[in-house]
């Protein structure tokens, strides 16, 4: 709701009473993104918007990714977003919505261009123009099976892992109002695919 910072929000997601043991069920929290993109800011002593643009959009040369909506309106050529009522057949520009709070969730802005760059660098192993940017180990970990969501679809660390005609596919999406997107890859066939949409909850993905 933007009442609440992100120190705060993390505050009062802590004071929720749990509905299962840690590790026993699969259960998506923005929330916990937030709270994860945070402890990594406090242990490098710099905060996420700088680490990503650093660790991140740097070295992978994505120069039109940012990650809040003032930034993101200074470019010449950025996206509305806009909802469309397929009962109506009416469609609605709505206002760009800034989630400060809770920003490692969702709240990077980019192009096709820039996240093919993030693809090629998952495809890679999470090597760049010849430079390890993740440790082999650390790469794999995050495409692993951590945990099942249901029948064959599994979850690693911030992936939704499973198999198509015998392929390994790697994926996620995002939604945010206004606006859809779709990321994944297959390893084993060194193809990747992005979709971004700015419609809310795009049928396409």
């Amino acid at each position: 709701t933007g009442q609440l910072n992100r120190e705060e929000l993390i505050q009062v997601a802590a004071m929720a009473k749990p509905t299962a043991k840690l590790g026993e069920k699969f259960q998506y929290q923005n929330v916990m993104y937030a709270a994860a993109g945070e402890a990594v800011a406090r242990a490098q002593n710099s905060t996420w918007d700088k680490l990503i643009a650093t660790r991140i959009f740097n070295p992978l040369g994505m120069t039109s990714s940012d990650t809040t909506v003032p930034a993101m309106q200074k470019a010449r050529d950025y996206s509305f977003g806009y909802d469309y009522n397929p009962t109506t057949k009416i469609t609605r520009r709505l206002p760009q919505r800034d989630i400060t709070a809770a920003a490692p969730a969702g709240a990077i802005n980019s192009n096709v261009r820039d996240m093919a760059q993030w693809v090629r660098f998952m495809l890679s192993g999470g090597v760049v123009n010849g430079k390890r940017l993740v440790s082999e180990k650390n790469f794999n970990e995050a495409v692993t099976k951590q945990i099942n969501i249901a029948g064959t679809v599994d979850y690693g660390f911030g992936w939704f892992l499973r198999q198509w005609n015998k392929h390994k596919v790697v994926e996620h999406g995002g939604n945010i109002d206004g606006f859809n997107s779709q990321v994944a890859f297959m390893p084993d066939q060194k193809l990747g695919f992005v979709l971004l949409t700015n419609v809310t909850a795009s049928s396409l993905g």
